[in-house]
């Protein structure tokens, strides 16, 4: 929310369901001033630690899947884990870890190739996010996987 003048869509976790958060129209007016929106960034970044964001995005598609397999019982539902070689987070481990005893199928990039998805050849000008080339590289193998399920 830092740089952005309107929040993001936000959910909270209220009795363990994901519920959309809404804004009443005096914050919507106080999310205009810069100074506001660095104060919550900061307070953000305290309150929420890598726990409560994965632990958050694993209700989020867990809820999801379970709301598709009601409607299409055979479902096969793929998580990607587009992995660039990077420090270890535990809590990032025991989500997808989560996610594939709830039934979801799990894939991580560095099944799909060995190439380093961090090098400058992979990445837009961030050194950060997948170009083109990264994609290139992957889409084939991750065909060839999903078909193979």
């Amino acid at each position: 929310e830092y740089n952005n003048i309107v929040p993001f869509i936000t959910y909270e976790n209220k009795n363990g369901k994901l519920i959309r958060k809404k804004y009443n129209l005096f914050r919507l007016i106080l999310q205009r001033s810069y100074i506001f929106r660095h104060l919550m960034f900061n307070y953000y970044e305290r309150k929420y630690n890598n726990k409560n964001a994965y632990e958050q995005l694993y209700q989020l598609i867990s809820e999801s899947y379970n709301t598709l397999k009601k409607h299409y019982p055979n479902i096969k539902f793929i998580v990607l884990e587009y992995y660039q070689d990077k420090d270890y987070i535990p809590e990032e481990t025991e989500m997808f870890k989560k996610l594939q005893d709830t039934g979801i199928i799990y894939i991580s990039t560095k099944d799909l190739t060995d190439k380093d998805l961090l090098d400058k050849k992979y990445t837009t000008e961030d050194g950060y996010h997948p170009n083109k080339e990264a994609w290139d590289l992957l889409v084939k193998p991750l065909v060839n996987k999903i078909e193979k399920l």
